[in-house]
């Protein structure tokens, strides 16, 4: 495990990175996971934004879509 090759063995983010093959800002960002919520946050997290401020409507993204079916773009 990152957490235990830093905290434990002493390794630095840089020599963990190299060994895994992955840039030190991974290595980080993987930790801050960690300590933000343990091992399970360690996971892949989805890449989905959180929120999106200017999204349409959905009537009108219906809308837009029903013109594209019928070719008026």
């Amino acid at each position: 495990m990152i957490e235990e090759r830093v905290f434990r063995e002493g390794n630095s983010g840089q020599e963990v990175a190299e060994r895994l093959g992955v840039g030190r800002g991974t290595v980080y960002k993987w930790l801050a996971r960690y300590r933000a919520g343990g091992r399970e946050a360690r996971y892949d997290q989805s890449s989905r934004p959180r929120r999106s401020p200017r999204r349409l409507p959905v009537g009108q993204a219906a809308y837009i879509a029903a013109m594209r079916r019928m070719r008026m773009s």
